[in-house]
């Protein structure tokens, strides 16, 4: 609720730096996390899963998809940030 009214109050400039300051946190975050995240599944490739026997890898590699996912989410972000789409709407969480 606050974010919103902070939102919809400031220009397109300054919501122009909110955004491409969002989205750099996070996936700026997602890819320093990235690496590290995916030696851990390849760690836990070695163990299976006791009912199923399944690799563990199999059981955390979604995680690495969502790290992913949000590098190239936020980029595409900041690329339609850059270009100026999305900031003239009102923000409603």
């Amino acid at each position: 609720m606050v974010f919103d009214l902070v939102w919809n109050s400031l220009g397109r400039r300054s919501r122009l730096v909110m955004r491409i300051a969002g989205n750099l946190m996070i996936g700026g975050l997602s890819l320093v996390a990235l690496p590290a995240s995916w030696d851990y599944v390849r760690f836990m490739g070695r163990e299976g899963t006791p009912v199923l026997g399944l690799p563990f890898s199999w059981v955390f590699l979604p995680f690495v998809l969502l790290l992913v996912g949000l590098v190239i989410r936020s980029a595409w972000a900041i690329w339609m940030a850059l270009k100026g789409q999305g900031l003239d709407t009102q923000l409603h969480l």
